[in-house]
């Protein structure tokens, strides 16, 4: 048994004639900046910033407490 390629030829029509496949585009930085700001998409790392930079603003008020209490 053979395996048909496009187009088909039924007698009457030609199916897949004129068939392309899909082409695909690479995307630059600013269109998927784009792309996940339209959509909503978050970056994932942003919330382990927002732990470091927490985490790190604890320390400072911890330790400057510390060294004002011991002057």
């Amino acid at each position: 048994m053979q395996a048909k390629s496009p187009p088909y030829d039924t007698g009457k029509v030609k199916i897949g004639l004129r068939y392309q496949p899909p082409q695909r585009s690479e995307l630059s930085a600013d269109q998927e900046l784009l792309q996940k700001a339209l959509l909503g998409e978050r970056d994932p790392y942003q919330s382990e910033l927002l732990l470091a930079i927490v985490c790190l603003a604890c320390v400072v008020i911890t330790c400057g407490g510390l060294w004002y209490a011991g002057a």
